[in-house]
């Protein structure tokens, strides 16, 4: 009779239903063609079960049959012996079906977009690198590459300190449904659409520098993404929790820019401006994605 090794009965408790029924169909219809021989010798043969994920269950099958019945038994129920081993069980699934949890991926564009903020600081107040001030945007000077560069400066530990924490958080929120590309270039569009909007609205003597705009850019994605995705009462609580904080910001925003009468300070000031569009930045890049 056929043997089954314990790595088949491990194959058939981290397989699929489909899986284990394939295995068990496929023993049984070994079972019947060699149950009368009379050969005392037993191979060993390696099936693979294909899983609907990248991964896949090894099974050892000792038998009797020869290679041809193994052929036709392994063809008819869809096993592969001439693939190499896994090395890695399968994950188990979640209760919607997707094998591995968002949570449990590296935010790798959140943590890139954090490391450059930090190190430009780094380079700009603790290393004091003259060069460094060529980054910020000048308005009565603009050079191109400024209206990405000032992005990622600040102008003291307090102005980055909060800018990188809500960098973390929603910046982690949007790249785990739009992925590394989708925060970076989120980042980006709404980064330049506010350096845009701070050069195109305030005065020439205005130096605009930080990562703010960006931020409030991805407030806005992060909101619209969620709805995006379909609602139910998960997606529901957490657009809310997300959106009202939002609004808050964009609505203290607004109060603060009628209140200036839209002047800012060069040096020092808050660029209400920049808060706003890009906001309006993050808002366009959904709507035209």
């Amino acid at each position: 009779m056929n043997v089954l090794t314990s790595q088949s009965i491990l194959c058939a408790r981290f397989g699929t239903a489909d899986g284990h029924n394939k295995l068990r169909q496929a023993t049984r219809a070994l079972t019947a063609r060699t149950a009368f021989r009379a050969r005392p010798s037993q191979t060993s043969h390696s099936w693979i079960i294909p899983q609907p994920t990248s991964y896949q269950a090894r099974c050892i099958v000792k038998t009797r049959a020869s290679k041809d019945e193994l052929g036709d038994i392994m063809s008819k129920y869809n096993f592969d012996g001439k693939q190499p081993a896994p090395t890695t069980i399968r994950p188990p699934s979640t209760a919607s079906g997707q094998v591995a949890r968002a949570s449990d991926k590296v935010p790798y564009g959140t943590f890139l977009i954090l490391l450059l903020n930090v190190g430009i600081f780094v380079a700009d107040h603790v290393l004091h690198l003259p060069m460094m001030h060529s980054l910020y945007l000048y308005h009565y000077h603009a050079r191109w590459f400024q209206f990405v560069t000032n992005t990622f400066c600040h102008a003291s530990w307090s102005h980055l300190s909060g800018n990188i924490f809500f960098l973390y958080i929603f910046g982690k929120l949007v790249e785990e449904d739009e992925g590394t590309a989708g925060v970076l270039l989120t980042y980006l569009v709404t980064g330049v659409g506010a350096s845009i909007a701070s050069y195109l609205l305030l005065s020439s003597n205005t130096v605009s520098l930080g990562a703010s705009g960006a931020v409030f850019g991805l407030f806005a994605v992060s909101v619209l993404v969620k709805l995006s995705r379909g609602l139910n009462l998960w997606k529901i609580m957490e657009t809310f929790i997300l959106g009202q904080f939002v609004m808050e910001q964009i609505t203290r925003e607004m109060k603060m820019q009628v209140a200036v009468g839209g002047k800012i300070a060069a040096s020092g000031g808050v660029n209400h401006i920049a808060h706003l569009s890009g906001a309006l930045a993050g808002v366009g890049l959904i709507w035209l994605l």
